[in-house]
């Protein structure tokens, strides 16, 4: 009998202890909660300065405070449902958090590896000052690096910038003018590479530079003069400044610290692999082109490196050597998993392909140095990294769990399509050629424009090219592609063509119009203006559409149900400004 007492003595004891717990008050400092979870102030205050960086949260309103504090608790009770509902993550899922696990990698240790070899900030200083003034000068371009070799003999020799742009110097404006130009470098307008063989190398006024290799070519600079620069003259120059210092300072560094990395891993590439998986992806490819042909849906979030296409002696044979070990085929073909489709070998010369596999390999090496070098654990990369396991585990609960309840029945599409009409219409498209013609030609462009308006369609392709021999200056632009009138120009100052454009039929002419490239003619290539489409026309776009409309009303009634069941609270007196 005492037992039984005791038993039940235990029991109801339990049962008080669980509901004092389940009337425990949150901590002082918590402005949301639920079931398991919590988001105190501070929390708070990091995710709105992580939202808005450089704002201030202290000044925020309480409303502005309440919103994210109701938003964060909602995509917490999403969460949930999500884990509820998808425990395991699917093949998607998966390979999406290896993609980014590797591209954060490779990100973050180039990153370590620029502040490894930052400049100090007297080193910045010191270049800056050196940088901070603009060169007119005398530019040459040589013909490639045996030209470069030719020029840097002749200077030896003691042949002036002048002779040699004469004689090696690529001609400008159909070699009518000498081997050079005359312009104006300065930070924030030409390459970073021209300024550090002028400026920081301290080539004084009159003298020449030694030949420079740039992206866009190889030159020979004679300084005429320099003159005071205020680089604090122009909105973030400055900051754009550091950074091309920086680069420029980091680029021979990392060069001989990949060298010695790849030397150090004993990287090398085995014979006869690189043609033994050009013929397998050749295939797979197909395989994939064939599938999209025949109106197959291709997932390529999915895919996987085509093992299975190689034999099980061929995905024996060795592929790699890597600090000591051989790798085979098979280990390759599986790593591509790990990496985004851009990182595959594709299909072509040979000798592509196996570029392709030596950057993949090195790539791995990098990731072993910066897993060595412990990227991943730093907090920020955590943090980052769960971000984006969170948004794969929606996405995944979004497809496999809110989408396939959302199907729409044909009457639901027809309302959604009465409703929003306005928004299934054609778009307004255009194409056009352009004649420009430079400021001091505007009566010329009015003559041309005369003409083309009162001759034959064809008429137009044979003007341009002609007033381009008379004048050099004229500038031709044969066909914008196709363009949406209605959205944000390629660039700012084509708006006026745009405009322009929008009354013409195709072959139509607008101009002379004065922009700030002179005065331009314009023909209307094909013109298509804006209709309204029927609902079968756009049928194929309101399934979809309506189905995400259903899924988030779907989205909205489970929310409004689970924050209930988990007793989610809002506690608005803490979130005063």
């Amino acid at each position: 009998m005492r037992s039984s007492v005791s038993t039940r003595g235990l029991i109801l004891g339990a049962l008080i202890m669980a509901g004092l717990a389940g009337c425990a008050q949150d901590p002082p400092d918590t402005v949301a909660s639920m079931r398991g979870w919590r988001l105190s102030q501070a929390q708070l205050k990091t995710e709105w300065e992580r939202l808005h960086p450089g704002a201030s949260y202290d000044t925020t309103s309480a409303q502005t405070r309440t919103e994210l504090a109701n938003t964060l608790l909602d995509k917490e009770t999403l969460l949930k449902m999500a884990r509820e509902a998808c425990p395991k993550p699917d093949l998607q899922r998966a390979r999406s958090l290896r993609l980014t696990y590797e591209k954060m990698l490779n990100r973050d240790f180039q990153q370590y590896r620029r502040e490894n070899f930052a400049l100090s900030d007297d080193g910045l200083e010191e270049r800056l000052k050196k940088i901070s003034r603009s060169a007119r000068v005398r530019i040459c371009s040589l013909s490639g690096r045996a030209g470069a070799a030719q020029a840097a003999a002749m200077m030896q020799q003691g042949e002036s910038f002048e002779s040699i742009a004469t004689k090696i110097g690529k001609k400008i404006n159909l070699g009518t003018e000498p081997g050079w130009e005359e312009q104006e470098l300065r930070v924030g307008k030409s390459p970073i590479i021209l300024l550090a063989a002028t400026m920081l190398e301290g080539v004084p006024a009159g003298a020449t530079s030694r030949p420079v290799e740039a992206p866009q070519g190889i030159y020979l600079i004679k300084v005429l003069e320099y003159q005071p620069f205020d680089i604090g003259s122009e909105p973030g120059l400055l900051d754009r400044a550091k950074s091309l210092l920086n680069d420029l300072a980091f680029m021979p560094h990392n060069v001989a610290y990949v060298d010695s990395l790849k030397k150090a891993s004993g990287i090398k590439l085995h014979v006869g692999a690189d043609s033994l998986i050009a013929v397998r992806m050749a295939a797979f490819w197909d395989s994939i082109n064939a599938a999209g042909i025949e109106g197959k849906e291709v997932n390529y979030q999915t895919l996987r490196g085509p093992v299975w296409r190689f034999s099980k002696e061929e995905q024996a044979r060795p592929c790699y050597d890597f600090h000591g070990t051989t790798h085979t085929v098979g280990e390759f073909m599986r790593s591509l998993d790990d990496v985004d489709l851009d990182s595959w070998p594709t299909v072509g010369v040979l000798a592509k392909l196996t570029f392709q596999i030596e950057n993949r390999v090195q790539r791995m090496m990098f990731n072993a140095e910066a897993e060595k070098a412990g990227i991943q654990n730093r907090p920020i990369f955590v943090e980052r990294l769960r971000r984006a396991e969170e948004n794969g585990l929606l996405d995944q609960f979004r497809e496999t769990a809110l989408l396939p309840k959302s199907t729409p029945s044909e009457e639901e599409m027809r309302a959604y399509f009465e409703k929003h009409a306005s928004a299934y219409r054609t778009p307004d498209l255009a194409s056009f050629g352009m004649i420009i013609f430079p400021p001091d030609k505007e009566a010329r462009a009015a003559q041309v424009a005369e003409k083309l308006r009162a001759g034959d369609p064809l008429l137009w392709y044979e003007l341009g090219p002609a007033e381009q021999l008379l004048d050099p200056r004229i500038q031709l632009f044969s066909d914008s592609k196709e363009l949406n009138l209605n959205d944000p120009p390629p660039e700012p100052s084509w708006q006026p063509f745009l405009d322009a454009a929008k009354p013409l039929d195709t072959g139509q002419i607008a101009g002379p119009l004065r922009t700030q490239h002179g005065f331009s003619l314009l023909r209307v290539a094909s013109r298509a203006r804006p209709m309204q489409s029927t609902y079968e026309q756009a049928r194929p776009l309101l399934e979809p559409a309506v189905r995400d409309s259903k899924a988030n009303e779907l989205v909205e009634q489970m929310l409004t149900q689970n924050r209930k069941k988990w007793g989610a609270k809002i506690y608005p007196e803490r979130l005063k400004g």
